[in-house]
């Protein structure tokens, strides 16, 4: 078996466009190139359509699309995956941070929804 390319933990956002086959491939392929190289890792899938808000289905450029704290050795691999599959996946490297703390540090900011009773 191979060594894992990453000991440390690395979180993922995988954003889909409802349950298509398409989404379904993504999720497959992601989870299989994680299980095999990584010891730790989060995914977190979120369906624009389901799950996020009308202003985030404005801007979403592409879906799917995978956004994470990854190194570039995962992205290789990820990408080499996919090309064997021939399907096309695109992979931003970024720091992530889940949804909810996102949601939870715009509340804090100011700008996120407020409880109309306060």
């Amino acid at each position: 078996m191979e060594n894992k390319l990453r000991s440390g933990n690395v979180s993922m956002l995988l954003l889909v466009s409802g349950m298509t086959e398409r989404s379904l491939r993504a999720i497959k392929l992601v989870r299989q190139v994680c299980d095999q190289f990584l010891a730790h890792y989060k995914l977190t899938v979120l369906d624009v359509y389901r799950d996020a808000s009308p202003e985030s289905q404005r801007v979403l450029p592409v879906a799917p699309l995978l956004i994470g704290n990854l190194t570039a050795e995962l992205v290789a691999k990820i990408k080499q995956q996919a090309k064997e599959q021939n399907f096309f996946l695109p992979v931003i490297r970024a720091q992530f941070i889940s949804v909810d703390e996102w949601r939870g540090k715009r509340d804090e900011s100011g700008t996120g929804t407020k409880d109309k009773n306060s």
